[in-house]
């Protein structure tokens, strides 16, 4: 049996530093084997602007590999995410696996980019790997669909049959306003 922790992230700095500590908490008293975070997390949501900036890019880039030292933090056996990272004049949105004894390595790169209002990643990525292979950690055979990926529906066929115990999708999801907020209403 493996204990997984999945959980959600924010984008804005202070909120992030709050949560990573809430996350830390949990993640030291139940000790999962396994933690997974949202796509892109601790990143500045570039993709969600219609237009690519370089500088942007650069930014999260930075901050990206700024964080992924910070994983240890966790004590989790494994972490699993995505990350932006540049490669042969190209940029993606990259799977990885993080332990403490390999440190950060690169899964697959995500395929299915939208390309619609505030969901601009095709302009901000290029399409990665067409395969989706299974991936281990420790005893654990999964499958990494990011985020739209999900909807991938003939890679569920494929794991199945190379012997995929769980499907890992790293999502990132915009903050949708409450009802109060939307409206105007007091709660």
């Amino acid at each position: 049996m493996m204990r997984i922790t999945v959980c959600e992230l924010p984008h804005e700095p202070a909120a992030l530093d709050d949560a990573w500590e809430h996350l830390r908490g949990h993640t030291v008293q139940h000790v999962p084997d396994l933690v997974l975070l949202p796509e892109l997390a601790m990143v500045d949501p570039v993709w969600e602007c219609e237009r690519f900036d370089l500088a942007r890019w650069a930014d999260i880039e930075a901050l990206s590999r700024e964080w992924m030292q910070r994983l240890e933090e966790l004590g989790a056996g494994f972490v699993v995410g995505t990350r932006p990272v540049s490669a042969h004049g190209s940029r993606y949105n990259e799977g990885f696996i993080w332990s403490a004894d390999h440190g950060a390595v690169p899964l697959r790169r995500k395929f299915f980019l939208p390309d619609e209002t505030s969901y601009w990643e095709a302009r901000w990525f290029a399409k990665g790997d067409p395969l989706f292979p299974p991936f281990q950690a420790g005893g654990l055979t999964f499958g990494l669909n990011i985020c739209t990926e999900l909807w991938a529906l003939e890679t569920y066929a494929q794991y199945a049959a190379s012997g995929v115990q769980v499907i890992l999708s790293p999502r990132a999801t915009e903050a949708a306003p409450t009802l109060a907020s939307a409206t105007g209403l007091s709660p």
